[in-house]
């Protein structure tokens, strides 16, 4: 193995070399792992069934954190857009509302599956990614 490929396999990056040679790796991006899938809890009374029919799997949902929420200081609320869907269910939270709080640039939530029950009533299982 020559030298230069032996440092493009090494770093998986752009390099520059000392006499100003620019290489570039043919390394591929790091592929989102996923970590996590669920059904959203409480989407009866926040906006899930109104927004239901723009919905679709593999659309990107937004993660907030509620620290000041009176029932539950872990809360994770989930929105389309921005109209609120539900929650996180509590079993889960604590640990992504760490996760969130330390780095919410490396999570990705996206819409799994929907469900639309005759009474209007919406099922949305969402799946979490981590990107970085």
């Amino acid at each position: 193995m020559q030298r230069i490929e032996f440092i493009r396999q090494l770093l998986g990056s752009v390099l520059v070399i000392g006499s100003g040679q620019k290489v570039i790796s043919s390394a591929k991006p790091v592929q989102p792992h996923w970590i996590y899938r669920h059904i959203l809890h409480g989407t009866a009374y926040y906006q899930a069934a109104a927004v239901a029919p723009m919905l679709s799997p593999g659309d990107l949902l937004t993660m907030k954190r509620e620290p000041q929420n009176p029932y539950d200081r872990y809360a994770v609320a989930v929105y389309f857009q921005e109209y609120k869907l539900g929650y996180m269910p509590r079993k889960d939270n604590r640990i992504f509302s760490r996760l969130l709080d330390r780095h919410p640039e490396r999570y990705r939530a996206e819409i799994n599956e929907i469900i639309i029950y005759e009474n209007d009533f919406v099922q949305i299982e969402m799946e979490i990614f981590e990107i970085g």
